[in-house]
């Protein structure tokens, strides 16, 4: 971005001869827009290349109860072959085997609710 800056300058230098106090804001200016378009265009490519890491990305998967999760209380549920802490949404009782979806991730825990079939 700086050098862009500075080559600008040299060239309008060359070119047009100008003063010292000009170039200063000439350079300025330049590396001032330079910073805005490459700020916009990196923003732009990190958006759309951003998807959800870690446990995030269990939001929204589907799982299985591995260990009852009781009523108030915390069980198990398997997800893309690993097993998670889980606590039912609604603070029901799911039996082992029961299907469930993830709704939310809160520290090392899923909230799951049911899957009605």
């Amino acid at each position: 971005m700086v050098g862009i800056g500075a080559i600008i300058t040299g060239l309008f230098e060359w070119l047009f001869t100008v003063g010292v106090p000009y170039q200063i804001l000439i350079f300025a200016i330049v590396t001032f827009v330079v910073f805005l378009f490459m700020h916009k265009i990196s923003k732009k490519i990190i958006s759309e290349d951003s998807e959800p890491s870690n446990v995030d990305a269990l939001i929204g998967k589907r799982g299985t109860v591995t260990r009852e999760i009781p009523v108030d209380g915390r069980g198990y549920v398997k997800i893309g072959g690993e097993e998670w802490s889980a606590v039912c949404q609604d603070n029901s009782l799911l039996r082992e085997g029961k299907k469930v979806i993830v709704n939310k991730v809160e520290g090392n825990k899923l909230i799951v609710k049911l899957i009605e079939d």
